[in-house]
């Protein structure tokens, strides 16, 4: 049995720290402030995890979670959410534009673009861009959308780094070309980071 949970119950769930801490991932035993540098980190084996070797990633000491007996192997059976890795956590880490060298003028016309795409935006997509002073409140969907459609356009002159994760994500989120791109993709992952 596999289990998606969302990020917040995922964490109360194994009984492992939530996203934004360290030590966070249930199948790797890297950690980090944010993200997870060491893209070659061994990986946690089911015995490690059950047994507690990182007494750093479990937040109970030696105290079993209920879905520890329901799946076979948390490290493989508990899938990572997209939603809040991708979308909310990294997008969010990389677009604030304190660590960005913009000028006024060029902030001003990111955000002038979020608004003046916003009447071209099909109603298929549930949200439409805001201007990039409001990214704090973005959400998932504004946050998706920008990284997958207006990304190469908004961002080119300013963020080289994004636009490794847009060609990658596009490539992983594609169903007929992810498997055979997935290495590729795998490799971006690495520059990217």
């Amino acid at each position: 049995m596999d289990i998606m949970p969302f990020m917040v119950a995922e964490s109360a769930q194994p009984r492992v720290p939530g996203h934004p801490r360290f030590r966070k991932t249930t199948n790797a035993r890297s950690g980090g402030r944010v993200t997870f540098p060491d893209v070659n980190a061994p990986l946690r084996s089911d015995t490690s995890f059950r047994e507690r070797k990182n007494i750093q990633h479990h937040r109970t000491n030696r105290i079993r979670s209920v879905v520890e007996d329901v799946i076979d192997d948390p490290t493989v059976d508990v899938h990572l959410d997209y939603m809040h890795l991708v979308c909310i956590d990294s997008l969010k880490k990389l677009t604030p534009f304190d660590n960005i060298p913009l000028c006024p003028e060029n902030f001003l016309a990111v955000s002038a673009f979020g608004e003046h795409i916003r009447q071209y935006v099909p109603s298929d997509f549930l949200r439409k861009p805001h201007s990039a002073k409001e990214l704090p409140r973005w959400k998932a969907t504004e946050l998706r959308l920008d990284l997958l459609y207006f990304c190469p356009i908004k961002y080119k002159p300013f963020l080289t780094k994004n636009m490794l994760l847009h060609v990658t994500l596009r490539l992983l989120l594609e169903r007929d070309s992810c498997q055979d791109d997935a290495e590729y993709a795998n490799e971006l992952l690495s520059i990217f980071i």
